[in-house]
């Protein structure tokens, strides 16, 4: 009786696997480190990572209701075009200093990694692809392009550019069309 009573006595005969003290104190253990594991500083791993993001709704809370399929937010909505008929739309926004260094910062962070710093479309990102993504400046198509097709194309995206119509608000594409024609005019400048 004595022997079972002592600290030890669970670790001396660790290679009897016949008595069940091993068994409830693996279980005990590896529960133990289960709970460790998953309750530290939130999940390990996300076993359902879609019921995060599931529209749930609390106790003595209705179900949500989503909107009609084609509502229209209180703010308005932006009018939808095809590119043949963005020719004709020009840039609401005036050109000022303020608007192109917005641009300019818009562009940093969202285009050079494709398009390059100087908008030769040599960025880090831009090399892997083929064909290489269109430069912005001393490049014809660009260039002879209105100010409505690259406002559609940022919109809804063309050839491996991606739409930035739901990152960037519109507000934000006019004034990336702004920067980038500063590099245009800057491009003629140059020479």
């Amino acid at each position: 009786m004595r022997d079972r009573l002592h600290p030890h006595s669970l670790f001396r005969s660790w290679r009897d696997r016949s008595r069940p003290r091993w068994v409830v104190l693996s279980l005990v253990l590896g529960t133990l480190c289960a709970g460790l594991l998953t309750s530290c500083y939130g999940y390990l791993w996300d076993v359902f990572p879609e019921m995060h993001y599931q529209q749930s709704y609390r106790l003595q809370e209705p179900p949500r209701r989503m909107p009609p399929a084609d509502s229209v937010p209180v703010t308005g909505k932006a009018r939808e075009y095809s590119f043949a008929e963005a020719v004709e739309v020009t840039n609401p926004l005036a050109n000022t200093p303020e608007r192109i260094e917005s641009g300019r910062q818009l562009f940093m962070t969202n285009c050079k990694h494709c398009h390059g710093a100087d908008g030769r479309g040599e960025g880090p990102v831009g090399l892997y692809f083929d064909p290489l993504p269109q430069a912005m400046q001393g490049d014809r198509i660009t260039n002879e392009r209105t100010d409505g097709e690259i406002y559609w194309i940022l919109t809804n995206s063309l050839g491996n550019m991606p739409s930035f119509g739901k990152l960037l608000t519109s507000e934000e594409r006019w004034e990336l069309i702004l920067f980038i024609r500063d590099l245009q005019a800057q491009e003629q400048e140059n020479g």
